[in-house]
């Protein structure tokens, strides 16, 4: 019984050894002879390929399972009683694709060193045609309902009904283009990229796949977006300058750049808005907006002070003196109980205000405020405006601010700057606040941590 044991040991290692050498994705051991099956069976989807390629080709492969001495013979032709059965069984509403959008050689070929292949050539125009959707996403409710046949003696067909069909679905997209602006979000003046008596903006359009097309490109710069925090850059202050008028053949990329003459670059902040358009009939659009600030200083909080505030919670001592005496865990807070300077509600002029005075008229390019520093403090002021005046008494309104919901859920810089359009000369600052993301009851709430004034870096 040992020696049985011995001997059939090593023979199993051996069959172990031999089978290792089989590209184990494929099914060879529910196989009991030789057979043929599709290698992507089932629902499939195709690649991703783009309307402007004229035709795609997608293989449909085809793997003989256990060894056999002939060369099997197959073909894959198109049968709808597979989308039919495919979708009765899986409740599914999968259409047809008319046969005029690709075709396929229904011609038996030869499975030679266990695999074989055939082509289904999908008709882009045709596509285009048929699809009423402008991304094409129509299309992905039809398939091409693919049936294997066997026609070599000897050689089984699929041993399970599934491996013999394949419900192809094409996925087809416009033309796309990877756009790379110079920035994202805010950058300071001074680490802009610069070249002798310029600042330099490098914006970057490169296609994802082989080019062999005229693609028109158009590239607009410093357009107004509806969404810009301060003004756009002044015209006559900039030059554009573009490596090609097109792509040219196979992975291509076209460079715009951006010259903007530092001496007409003297406001406080501007908002960078561009746009670039490609593709047929410019189908394609990219745009990126970013913010150029100032470099500024801190003007010395020492010389703020308290000019008035119109709401003070007392019960722990929460002053605005507190916003300007350099601690990041006191802080004013706006009375959220009884009394005087409860806010119930927003509007029709009803704010908290704090405002502060310097010791002198200044031109000042921001204003920063810090929140307390965690997630629950973070939440009370939402939105407000900043305002400023020479006597304390009349206000201008200068600067509407809005911190995000997501600016609450991180303690990580509780101070946000607030950039004015301009430099603006003035002695007094204020701080409204017109709406909050936290409530006591009905009763807004609003804190400020610290409070700083900025003025242009010399």
């Amino acid at each position: 019984m040992k020696l049985k044991t011995y001997i059939i040991f090593p023979m199993l290692t051996a069959a172990s050894v031999l089978s290792s050498c089989v590209e184990r994705v494929h099914i060879d051991d529910n196989q009991y002879g030789p057979s043929v099956y599709l290698v992507n069976n089932g629902l499939q989807k195709t690649d991703v390929f783009y309307d402007v390629q004229g035709t795609y080709g997608q293989d449909i492969r085809v793997y003989c399972a256990s060894f056999n001495e002939a060369l099997p013979t197959v073909s894959v032709v198109i049968d709808e009683s597979v989308l039919d059965e495919y979708n009765e069984t899986n409740f599914t509403a999968y259409k047809a694709l008319p046969r005029d959008c690709y075709t396929i050689d229904s011609e038996p070929f030869e499975v030679i060193d266990r695999k074989g292949s055939t082509v289904i050539s999908f008709d882009c125009e045709r596509l285009k045609a048929f699809s009423s959707t402008q991304d094409y996403s129509d299309l992905l409710d039809y398939a091409v309902p693919l049936r294997l046949v066997n026609h070599t003696e000897g050689v089984d067909g699929p041993r399970y009904d599934y491996l013999g069909y394949e419900l192809l679905v094409p996925v087809m997209s416009t033309m796309q283009f990877v756009f790379t602006p110079p920035f994202a979000n805010q950058v300071p003046k001074n680490d802009l990229p610069e070249d002798g008596d310029s600042y330099v903006l490098t914006y970057r359009l490169a296609t994802v796949i082989d080019n062999r097309w005229d693609f028109p490109v158009s590239f607009s710069f410093n357009g107004q977006a509806e969404d810009a925090s301060f003004p756009s850059i002044p015209e006559g202050a900039y030059e554009i300058q573009s490596s090609a008028e097109s792509f040219s053949d196979g992975l291509s990329e076209i460079v715009f750049t951006v010259r903007i003459k530092k001496d007409m670059l003297s406001g406080a902040a501007y908002s960078v808005a561009a746009t670039v358009s490609a593709g047929s009939g410019l189908a394609q659009t990219y745009s990126s907006m970013f913010d150029i600030v100032g470099s500024i200083d801190t003007y010395p909080q020492s010389d703020l002070s308290i000019h008035e505030c119109n709401s003070v919670s007392n019960d722990y001592g929460q002053t605005p003196e507190m916003t300007l005496d350099g601690s990041q865990s006191t802080y004013w807070q706006a009375n959220y109980g009884t009394g005087a300077g409860v806010i119930h509600y927003v509007g029709d002029q009803n704010y908290y205000e704090i405002s502060f005075e310097m010791a002198e008229s200044t031109g000042i390019a921001a204003v920063g405020i810090a929140r307390r520093n965690d997630m629950e403090g973070r939440a009370d002021i939402r939105s407000g405006f900043i305002s400023v005046s020479d006597n304390g008494t009349e206000w201008t309104r200068i600067k509407d601010f809005y911190f995000l919901e997501s600016s609450y859920l991180t303690t990580d810089n509780p101070e946000t700057l607030i950039y004015f359009d301009t430099v603006v000369q003035t002695r007094y600052v204020k701080v409204s606040c017109d709406d909050s993301w936290r409530f006591n009851g009905d009763i807004h709430l609003a804190n400020i941590t610290e409070f700083n004034v900025y003025v242009p870096a010399e």
